[in-house]
C-alpha cells in the first residue's frame, strides 16, 4: 500500500493529483477527452484498467490507472515536432 504521503503527479497541464485519487466518469471523459462509450470500451478491450465500485451505484477510476493510460499512448508527430 502506498503512504499518503507519496508524491503527486501531472495528469494533464495544470493539474496535480495523489496516484490513489479517485475520478467519476465526468472527469475522466474530461482528462481523457473520450466519450464514455469509448472509455467503456477500452475497459473491456484491456487497455484502461477497469474502475472499482465506490458505493452500490457509484464507480470511480483510481488516477495512476489514468496516467498509465495516457502514458501508454504514442505521442503524435504533431506533439513530437514532426509534424506539419
Amino acid at each position: 500500500m502506498k503512504s499518503l504521503t507519496t508524491p503527486v503527479f501531472p495528469l494533464s497541464l495544470g493539474e496535480v493529483f495523489h496516484p490513489l485519487q479517485l475520478f467519476r466518469l465526468p472527469d475522466v471523459k474530461r482528462l481523457l477527452g473520450l466519450g464514455h462509450t469509448t472509455i467503456y470500451s477500452l475497459v473491456q478491450k484491456g487497455e484502461l484498467d477497469p474502475p472499482i465500485r465506490i458505493s452500490g451505484r457509484a464507480v470511480a477510476w483510481k488516477a495512476e490507472s489514468l496516467v498509465r493510460y495516457i502514458q501508454s499512448r504514442p505521442s503524435s508527430k504533431l506533439a513530437s515536432g514532426k509534424g506539419v
